[in-house]
């Protein structure tokens, strides 16, 4: 099983006509964001995956946003995409847990040997709702 996340941060908003954020984004122009992943370029996760989402986002905001997608650690190491869309070096990250490791520890316990699953939506399942029980746990 492959397990990895996307982190989008992506601050797309705003009303102001000047960008003052280098990012795009006025009536004239349109948001340029960086996706960084560790797949070689020649990799189906980058050229079906990646690819096809870009085009996805683009199409659906009438080419409003556009993404640049660096594969193969090209802008960030593998090891260092979490840390690189939270400080703002990336927008967009696609990595595997282990290379965060003790970041996430309920995913984490959720890739334990021994652990079996039937099938991918049962997997999906039980690790959505074992983040949204740690989640809802830390805010009490």
């Amino acid at each position: 099983m492959l397990t990895f996340t996307i982190l989008v941060l992506a601050g797309c908003g705003g009303n102001s006509a000047k960008d003052t954020s280098g990012k795009g984004g006025s009536a004239e122009e349109p948001i340029n964001l960086t996706l960084s992943h560790f797949w070689p370029a020649a990799h189906e996760i980058e050229t079906k995956v990646v690819k096809g989402w870009i085009e996805e986002v683009e199409k659906a905001t009438d080419g409003k946003v556009r993404i640049t997608s660096y594969p193969a650690g090209t802008l960030v190491p593998a090891n260092e995409t979490y840390d690189s869309v939270t400080k703002g070096v990336a927008d967009i990250g696609i990595s595997a847990y282990a290379y965060t490791r003790g970041r996430f520890p309920v995913v984490e316990s959720f890739l334990l040997p021994g652990l079996a699953y039937n099938n991918s939506t049962a997997a999906s399942v039980a690790l959505q709702e074992g983040i949204e029980r740690s989640f809802y746990q830390e805010a009490d």
